[in-house]
């Protein structure tokens, strides 16, 4: 029902644009943009990501802890 309810689609526009004017700081880091680049669908459902989607958020998570928190390799 999500899908088609249009205030839902709007308060998520509002809100994206809100949070790219006004970055959280860290410890607060947007993946929301993690699977924009892949062509294939990463959601199995409105919330839920296949196994695909969840292992690119992981490597772009890992990415920033070892970025922010100095881990290196």
């Amino acid at each position: 029902m999500r899908q088609e309810d249009h205030n839902f689609a709007r308060l998520y526009r509002f809100a994206n644009q809100y949070l790219t004017e006004h970055p959280l700081p860290p410890p607060f880091y947007d993946l929301s943009d993690a699977v924009n680049s892949r062509n294939q669908p990463c959601y199995i459902d409105l919330v839920h990501m296949t196994e695909q989607g969840y292992g690119i958020v992981a490597d772009r998570l890992a990415q920033i802890l070892k970025q922010e928190l100095s881990l290196g390799e």
